[in-house]
């Protein structure tokens, strides 16, 4: 895309964010570091699941010929989990067996320890097992060399316990993208600094950091510089060797937002200007010719807030080779009056949770605009309401982005 959009719909800058969203370089990792990692090959079995038939259950294997209620059989072995049985079983002839443990050759069923009487080395059947009873077959789950795990596969914790089964020592996986992150503005300070008359705490930078950790990225924090037109181009400069850049502040129509200047200077190619949408408008999409994708984002926190979950986020999906999946967006039942909206999208903080009937519901979290982040806090959703939408009223459905996994 060359052309550059002034004011882009929400869609129109998402669908600007999946063009420049292009999978990055992949690397082979050990199992142990793969949490959270996305998968860029698909993971195959090397042996058959289960590699032998096996018990399911603590009891005695024997012929299902021999199953019939009130038949009495010698018992002629034993077989522990991990053991392994060479013996033919006979007819007339049962295994105590415990679960997990191989059938040894010639059983076809199990019964159950609580469905027996055992006296000396005999056992009484006092329930009767057909062929294939608490058993599980040789290859049931699936045979060696069939897929387990499809690439683009956010590995969680079955995901690697799925991995260890098939044989995966080392997995490979989408490189993690390196996102620099940056805070400008005169009036930011440290947080462990009490800020004096005119001054605030610097909070968009601790909550990138978590939001670029969070999305699976690689965080490389610049700081936060100061409304210096000098050391504002140096500080972006150095984080255009990023994979991606991200900053907040400095790009509104102030006398002092020098950033969208010294980004164009720097050979930044906007793709968006601004977005129709509260907050968040004057959010900025370009590329570099390195590379870098950059994003300028407004420095209210909770403008940044939203602006980062709507296009950075499946920007580094997309680099991960995600898509935007992971962007779950469901409809809610709202118990709230919401109001009617004006020119532009709105998206509100928003609280999940489920009604006596399982049905899911959102409310609309109390808060008194974009610089207002107290007021976001506990929020599990954003409520995403279309421009020129009338006041709705309790039980209208609502659409919701989730924030966290419900």
């Amino acid at each position: 895309m060359d052309e550059c959009l002034h004011m882009a719909s929400v869609t129109e800058a998402v669908d600007v964010v999946r063009s420049i969203a292009t999978p990055g370089s992949t690397e082979s990792v050990p199992l142990s570091e793969a949490l959270g990692r996305v998968l860029a090959e698909t993971v195959r079995s090397d042996i058959d699941h289960p590699p032998f038939t096996k018990a399911m259950m603590d009891g005695y294997a024997l012929r299902s010929e021999d199953g019939s209620a009130g038949r009495e059989l010698s018992i002629v072995g034993q077989v522990a989990a991990g053991a392994w049985c060479d013996d033919d079983l006979l007819a007339g002839q049962a295994v105590q067996i415990n679960t997990g443990a191989p059938l040894p050759p010639g059983a076809d069923a199990v019964i159950r320890v609580e469905d027996t009487t055992v006296t000396g080395d005999r056992v009484k059947l006092n329930a009767s097992v057909a062929a294939g009873k608490n058993v599980t077959i040789r290859g049931e789950y699936l045979a060696s060399g069939e897929t387990v795990l499809d690439s683009g596969r956010r590995l969680g914790p079955v995901e690697l316990g799925v991995c260890a089964s098939a044989g995966a020592a080392r997995v490979v996986v989408r490189r993690r993208p390196t996102v620099s992150i940056l805070g400008t503005g005169d009036e930011l300070v440290d947080v462990s600094v009490k800020p004096s008359r005119g001054q605030i705490r610097n909070s968009n930078t601790p909550m990138m950091r978590a939001l670029v950790e969070q999305a699976g990225g690689r965080c490389a924090d610049h700081g936060t510089v100061s409304d210096d037109v000098g050391v504002l181009e140096d500080a972006i400069a150095g984080g255009l060797d990023s994979d991606f850049l991200c900053l907040s502040g400095g790009i509104s129509m102030g006398a002092f937002d020098f950033v969208p200047a010294i980004l164009e200077k720097l050979g930044v190619r906007f793709l968006v200007r601004k977005v129709s949408m509260k907050p968040g408008k004057p959010t900025i999409i370009g590329v570099h010719d390195s590379g870098c994708r950059v994003f300028a984002l407004p420095g209210n926190p909770l403008s940044a807030f939203v602006a980062f979950w709507l296009f950075v986020r499946p920007a580094i999906d997309g680099f991960l080779g995600l898509g935007d999946g992971e962007l779950r967006w469901v409809a809610a039942r709202t118990p709230d009056v919401l109001p009617a909206t004006g020119a532009r999208e709105n998206f509100w903080p928003g609280r999940l949770s489920l009604d006596g009937n399982g049905v899911l519901t959102v409310s609309r979290q109390a808060w008194q605009g974009s610089g207002d982040l107290f007021g976001f806090a506990g929020a599990s959703a954003l409520i995403r309401r279309s421009a020129d939408q009338s006041e709705s009223v309790p039980g209208d459905n609502v659409r919701v982005l989730m924030l966290e996994r419900f």
